[in-house]
């Protein structure tokens, strides 16, 4: 009853409601004593001034929100990340950035595949990030910055270092666990400057002119992916217009898949909850399903899929947060059939696993004739605002399409 009581009171007394209270319980009082009096008149009562008073009062309470919400919905990106792209490149100008078509985007590509190389995981189930103590004591402040995106938290894949093999072929990924509430306290929220100390995440921690090497990072660095699939009859890639309630990329286009790595896919349930070798895959396919609804199975298969896997970069608008890329060939699934799923199957229930339900397809023949800039595309005279995360998706994508072994 104490538990009940207590969150019944955390939901319903604030300032909105006492307001009323203070208002209502005087003008009940005084209509209590005028009805025992016999003095009661509905025009004495109802006093023009004070009820104008209350009316102005509760418009003016309701615009003050009304405009903070939607200040929050359009604004917060930007008091999180910052914005000033070519600003952020000339801040970590000794880092090898990402160049396409004579634009330098703040993006650092670890990995770009040029034959068979292998993905070997090296996990440390038992390892888990710690907030750095400044990041810890401000954290309260700094989620209040994530207010208008819809979030949970839950258990992430940390990317601790990377590196190549060339000797074995392969490249090596050395992981732990991090969560999702530290990735928005750090990599999502590194440009907000905390009140107290006047000073952001970024500067504290990652102020350039180079990237730190992720063994030394002290963000949550949690691995995500981009990815593209590519349709079995017209071989067009879906782009996906993002919805105004993620974390990050409000309202702006992206790629057919944006998603962190999760664990409920990436992880061996009977093995100890450790990654395994079709851990990459397995996450790509769990994504697959849920954001594009896809059931394609003669594409969606371990090897396939992981195969698919192209490269791996550091976006530097998140602090360096490590993120990876597929390209996946559909076999069964039609340009027709997948404009269908994503429009039709999507709704309200589904806004914390789908992106979003607004789709354009692009064959790689317009997307090699695209205007590309630090935070769009032109494609075909129309503009298609992005990530400069997203828009390297695709400079990356054209690179690997072009390399000399394909």
């Amino acid at each position: 009853m104490k538990r009940k009581i207590y969150f019944w009171v955390k939901k319903h007394i604030n300032s909105d409601t006492v307001k009323v209270a203070m208002l209502a319980v005087p003008l009940a009082v005084i209509l209590v004593q005028q009805i025992a009096e016999g003095t009661f008149s509905w025009t004495d009562f109802f006093d023009v001034t004070i009820l104008v008073t209350f009316v102005f009062l509760a418009i003016c309470d309701a615009i003050a929100k009304l405009v903070k919400k939607n200040v929050s919905i359009i604004a917060e990106d930007s008091a999180k990340l910052n914005n000033d792209y070519e600003k952020l490149a000339k801040k970590y100008k000794c880092t090898n950035l990402v160049k396409y078509n004579g634009v330098v985007y703040p993006e650092e590509c670890l990995w770009l595949r040029s034959g068979n190389e292998n993905i070997i995981i090296e996990d440390n189930c038992e390892k888990y990030y710690s907030l750095p103590s400044l990041i810890a004591d401000n954290s309260q402040e700094i989620m209040e910055v994530h207010s208008a995106s819809t979030v949970y938290n839950q258990i992430n894949i940390r990317l601790d270092d990377f590196r190549q093999d060339a000797d074995n072929n392969c490249v090596v990924l050395n992981t732990s666990r991090t969560q999702y509430f530290d990735s928005l306290l750090t990599n999502r929220a590194c440009d907000y400057v905390l009140s107290k100390k006047k000073v952001t995440i970024r500067e504290l921690y990652e102020p350039g002119p180079f990237l730190k090497p992720l063994s030394l990072s002290k963000m949550s660095n949690h691995l995500g992916f981009n990815g593209f699939v590519i349709t079995s009859d017209t071989k067009t890639i879906p782009f996906i217009l993002r919805n105004k309630n993620l974390s990050i990329a409000k309202g702006l286009w992206a790629t057919s898949i944006g998603a962190s790595l999760k664990t409920m896919y990436a992880l061996d349930f009977k093995d100890g909850f450790m990654m395994n070798e079709n851990s990459l895959s397995n996450a790509i396919i769990g994504e697959v399903h849920d954001e594009l609804y896809i059931s394609d199975d003669t594409a969606l298969n371990n090897d396939k899929v992981e195969a698919s896997i192209f490269a791996f970069y550091r976006d530097l608008v998140e602090c360096g947060k490590p993120q990876f890329l597929f390209c996946l060939q559909l076999e069964n699934t039609t340009e027709a059939e997948l404009q269908k799923l994503i429009t039709k199957k999507r709704n309200k229930k589904e806004s914390t696993t789908a992106d979003g339900d607004t789709v354009c397809f692009f064959s790689a023949e317009q997307l090699k004739k695209a205007e590309f800039y630090i935070d769009k595309l032109i494609i075909e005279g129309k503009e298609y605002h992005m990530m400069p995360s997203s828009v390297v998706s695709v400079a990356l994508l054209l690179k690997y399409l072009d390399r000399p072994e394909s």
